[in-house]
């Protein structure tokens, strides 16, 4: 399998592909912010909130942390993993303290 992914064609089919699913990322985003700030609204249900925005993000965090190693041939050289990882500790620590 490791030969398949030293194939330049086939790595840039793979990175074009995946750089595709980041743009989805983008909305995902926009829908975050927009939770966020419901949960400042609804403290009833703000901690439900945080926990389903720690959950998306961690899911996230792993596959763009995973997507750098498998692409680039180490952790981290996928910059999307920057974002998700504070996003999901400041959810996290939003959980814990609604």
């Amino acid at each position: 399998m490791l030969d398949q992914w030293q194939n330049v064609k086939q790595r840039k089919l793979v990175k074009g592909t995946l750089g595709l699913i980041w743009h989805g990322v983008s909305v995902w985003f926009v829908a975050m912010t927009i939770l966020a700030i419901y949960a400042c609204f609804t403290p009833q249900i703000a901690q439900g909130i945080y926990l389903t925005l720690t959950v998306m993000n961690l899911a996230f965090a792993v596959t763009a942390t995973l997507y750098g190693k498998l692409v680039y041939g180490r952790f981290g050289a996928s910059p999307q993993w920057l974002f998700f990882w504070p996003i999901t500790i400041s959810a996290f620590l939003a959980f814990i303290s609604a």
